[in-house]
């Protein structure tokens, strides 16, 4: 959604990554996070993802495991 600001949080066991992202164009965002490269292959977390326009707030919520 255009106008929309997009919040994304990586949490693993060892830490927190909180990225704010810009549009990429209308309505697109995109982001890259870089997360520590010694993350243990088992090593699960989660991405927490929060979009805000106005008085509107939509999350959701994904899992990983590192292979």
């Amino acid at each position: 959604v255009e106008g929309a600001i997009v919040t994304v949080m990586v949490h693993d066991s060892t830490d927190d990554y909180q990225v704010t992202l810009k549009p990429s164009d209308a309505g697109a965002y995109a982001a890259t996070i870089k997360v520590p490269s010694d993350l243990s292959p088992g090593t699960t977390g989660t991405i927490d993802v929060s979009a805000a326009l106005g008085d509107l707030t939509s999350t959701a919520r994904a899992l990983f495991t590192v292979k």
